[in-house]
């Protein structure tokens, strides 16, 4: 199942690391398997991730997870069915048996092209470190959950449950 946090902070109230992790821990529940958290850009951005680990299970492949070029980072919730054609039609080396990684990498290729090659359900953020922009999407049925949040700071926070969000 699995769920991820993501916040990109813009005003001076800035939301602290243990706020971040209690908002995160409230969805322990989806990845009992490990939860990990990464704060980027001074804080600007604060990325967890709760994992059920059923692909790939070892921590090689927790998340949120950095591309091999260190330039983008992926919190991601679902399952790819198609992600082992996709590194096949793509010709990229990996490190891992994930599909989180392959989404990573596939990314780091071909951008948002990537999107319309995908079989599966999956919400996800992935953030460009260099320069601080951010996409977010999901799955063309919507089955897996992506909360949007604004604050009036210009805050955002994205999620995998409301409670988190919130």
């Amino acid at each position: 199942m699995c769920g991820f946090l993501f916040v990109e902070q813009a005003g001076g109230n800035r939301i602290t690391s243990t706020h971040f992790e209690a908002a995160l821990n409230s969805q322990r529940w989806r990845g009992p398997d490990a939860q990990n958290t990464m704060l980027i850009d001074d804080g600007r951005f604060l990325l967890g991730h709760n994992r059920l680990s059923i692909i790939d299970p070892i921590a090689r492949s927790d998340q949120p997870m950095v591309s091999r070029d260190g330039c983008y980072i992926i919190a991601y919730n679902g399952e790819i069915y198609n992600h082992l054609d996709i590194r096949n039609r793509l010709g990229i080396a990996f490190q891992t048996t994930s599909d989180t990684e392959t989404l990573l990498e596939g990314y780091a290729l071909i951008g948002e092209k990537l999107f319309e090659l995908l079989d599966g359900m999956f919400s996800l953020v992935i953030l460009d470190r260099q320069t601080g922009r951010w996409i977010a999407a999901r799955d063309a049925l919507g089955i897996k959950p992506l909360f949007i949040g604004r604050g009036a700071d210009g805050s955002t926070v994205l999620g995998s449950e409301a409670a988190a969000v919130a």
